[in-house]
């Protein structure tokens, strides 16, 4: 018994002191595989691997994420090669979808070979991918769409975008990982799906789908033709056909078209009432995405009953008279002719239907009458009977005669006339105005007239219109006056031609003459109108008229036009940089105007301020003494000074404060700027005049994008690009 004891001391001893513990590289558990969870069985095989039993205790850990867990196992025996699987009583947490790296140490105090106690191993997480939803379209219209279906809230992996537009049975890969598929005038409905995996993968694929669909073009179809009513309240329908949409608006004017309102109303067949005398309706018509389609107008006419109307005119016309008017008022409907009559019974068609109606007069007495039809109502008729009349005739006055003194006496009388004598009339300045004599005998006795003085006599026959026969003047020449000469008191230097007159002369002979030497000498210049056209305007000049009668005394008037000279015409040439300015200064006078007056602070004093964007040629022109006006001439060349002008080429939209906005360094001194800006496609993203360095890009993405700058309206175009990054 002590012999047995002390042998399985001695067994005891060797075991414990000559150890080789390690772990097999196949790891029990846990396996790489889907959706592990934050529990998993942690599970190793250690081997004895030394050339004796063991028994005893040892440790084993395993380090995950920087954490390690160690547990201690006791062994009763272990055989030589043998295994024994350890559960560790700790669950790990596996549950990230990622790799996770373990390490696997077995730790014996007695272990004579250190280099196989650790194995470390790599166990794989896939989670199921989640497909998302698609953002973008559901319907587009055929033969003009595109765009991009997004994909939102996926996770996973996109595998690829396939279509299909046979319902599914074929899809077609589009060869696209990415979350956004665009499409282009796609023509028949589509279907899209995106096939997902895992990020490893690991788990199944998943698919998500879309089906776009195809709207027709949107056609609006015919209204009926237009309808004119010859009734003052009528129900009718409007039909519209052959359409094709889901959305039908009605419009309605009330002002021949020129604007419409919506008419209420969902359906393709319209129940109206009288709303005016004329309106219009047309249907705009939508089909799904496709863009309205407009019907034809049709027009709507309320007609009143034909109505002839009253003819007014004169009743009583002389014959002589070339024509005579018809007006008739109170009138509805076309007038489609007139016509005339001499016996009431047979008509005769005239040429022409307007109103007023113009004809030339008859011989004898006649019937009118006008015809009226309101659309397709009833004709109505309307009659007037008129009269013909000899014309006044007011004869030839007898007894005219002319005098040079102050008495004077005489008869003057009517011969010829026709219908008669209301009145004689007088006038003393030539037929302008007259004053009325009360007489109506066919002589008039007139004495002692003190100026020439005209005569004449008012015949009128029934209704026609009076006849006033020509002027008989009486000439009485007092004491000649020569008037007054109308000039003015001064010319300009070479100005035009200048037309001076006579007034208040008496009618006589008379003539001009001038003088250039200040009256010492006169010129006769065979002129002997009371108009004079003064050619020579380089110096001062004397006029004077004379006028003379037979037996009176001669009357002369005299006038003076003096020159005013101008001074030397100035211009000049100036040149300043963009968005200066310059003093303009012109030569002394007493009122000023520029032209062309842009960019000038004033265009009516002497010295504006100038800030042109181009180069400009400046006029101004300047009144002076005797109102002449002279002119200066300015050349302002406008130079750009495109060295101040820096464009930052990167933005960084994320609110810390740098280059938070688009930055053009200088901009502000040009406030006529225009600013574009164009993604990669060309389409223009933002626009701005003029840009004031405060766009933050608005959200647009990352990249680079495209400008177009002009500092001014006719300045060159600028062109560059610049970078939107870290957007987030």
């Amino acid at each position: 018994m002590k012999q047995f004891i002390f042998i399985v001391t001695l067994l005891l001893a060797k075991l414990s002191f000559a150890s080789d513990l390690t772990i097999s590289t196949s790891i029990t558990s846990p396996v790489s595989g889907c959706n592990l969870t934050n529990a998993e069985i942690v599970k190793i095989t250690i081997i004895n691997a030394a050339t004796s039993p063991y028994s005893g205790t040892f440790d084993v850990s395993y380090t995950l994420n920087a954490v390690t867990t160690t547990e201690s196992i006791t062994v009763p025996i272990l055989a030589t090669s043998t295994t024994y699987i350890y559960e560790f009583n700790t669950l790990v947490d596996l549950s990230a979808c990622a790799i996770h790296d373990f390490t696997f140490v077995v730790s014996d105090i007695n272990d004579t070979n250190p280099s196989n106690d650790t194995v470390t191993a790599s166990i794989t997480n896939d989670c199921t991918p989640t497909p998302g939803t698609f953002t973008g379209a559901t319907n587009v219209c055929i033969g003009m769409n595109n765009g991009a279906l997004d994909l939102v809230g996926n996770s996973g992996q996109i595998l690829d975008w396939e279509n299909s537009i046979d319902n599914g049975t074929n899809w077609n890969s589009l060869t696209n990982n990415s979350t956004s598929q665009s499409y282009n005038n796609i023509t028949s409905n589509t279907n899209y799906r995106v096939i997902f995996n895992g990020f490893h993968g690991i788990c199944p694929n998943d698919t998500v789908y879309h089906l776009l669909e195809i709207d027709s073009i949107s056609h609006a179809g015919i209204l009926e033709n237009d309808s004119i009513h010859c009734d003052t309240i009528f129900p009718t329908v409007i039909h519209l056909n052959n359409y094709t949409g889901d959305n039908i608006q009605w419009y309605l004017s009330l002002n021949n078209g020129t604007s419409y309102t919506n008419y209420v109303n969902p359906y393709d067949t319209l129940s109206y009432y009288e709303i005016t005398p004329n309106f219009q309706f047309f249907a705009s018509v939508k089909n799904g995405t496709c863009p309205a389609d407009s019907s034809n107008v049709i027009h709507i006419s309320y007609i009143e009953q034909s109505n002839a109307g009253v003819i007014q005119g004169v009743d009583s016309i002389c014959k002589d008279e070339p024509f005579h008017t018809l007006t008739v008022n109170g009138s509805n409907g076309n007038l489609l002719n007139w016509q005339l009559s001499t016996d009431g019974t047979n008509w005769t068609t005239l040429t022409g239907n307007t109103n007023p109606f113009q004809t030339n007069i008859p011989n004898t007495s006649a019937n009118y009458r006008a015809i009226f039809q309101a659309g397709d109502c009833p004709q109505d008729t309307s009659m007037f009977q008129i009269t013909i009349l000899d014309s006044s005739n007011a004869g030839i006055l007898v007894g005219a005669n002319s005098f040079c003194d102050t008495i004077n006496n005489g008869l003057i009388y009517v011969d010829n006339f026709t219908g008669d004598i209301i009145s004689w009339v007088s006038s003393m300045n030539n037929g302008a105005t007259f004053n009325s004599i009360p007489n109506v005998n066919d002589t008039l006795f007139y004495a002692n007239i003190k100026e020439t003085t005209g005569f004449a006599v008012v015949v009128q026959n029934e209704n026609c219109a009076p006849d006033t026969s020509a002027l008989l003047t009486i000439q009485i020449i007092q004491n000649l006056t020569a008037g007054t000469i109308v000039a003015p008191d001064s010319v300009c230097y070479l100005s035009d031609s200048l037309d001076i007159f006579l007034q208040g002369y008496s009618d006589a002979n008379f003539w001009w003459e001038i003088s250039l030497d200040s009256g010492l000498t006169w010129s006769n210049t065979s002129q002997f109108t009371p108009f004079y056209t003064y050619n020579t305007t380089n110096q001062t000049t004397n006029f004077r008229v004379i006028n003379s009668e037979i037996g009176c005394e001669n009357d002369t008037t005299n006038h003076v036009i003096h020159i005013y000279k101008h001074p030397t015409l100035s211009s000049s040439t100036d040149t300043i940089t963009l968005g200066n300015s310059i003093s303009l200064l012109a030569d002394p006078g007493f009122s000023y105007h520029w032209t062309p007056n842009i960019y000038l602070n004033s265009p009516s004093i002497y010295n504006p301020i100038a800030t042109p964007e181009t180069s400009t040629d400046y006029l101004v022109e300047i009144t002076g003494p005797g109102n002449c006006i002279f002119t200066n001439n300015f050349h302002v060349i406008v130079a750009v000074d495109l060295s101040i002008i820096v464009v930052h080429n990167i933005v960084t939209p994320n609110g810390d404060g740098f280059n938070d906005t688009w930055q053009i360094e200088e901009i502000e001194f040009f406030d006529q700027n225009e600013v574009k800006v164009f993604n990669q496609y060309g389409q223009m993203v933002y626009q701005a005049s003029p840009y004031l360095n405060n766009w933050n890009t608005d959200n647009l993405p990352n990249g680079t994008y495209f400008y177009t700058l002009k500092l001014a309206k006719n300045q060159p175009v600028i062109k560059g690009t610049f970078t939107i990054i870290d957007q987030q």
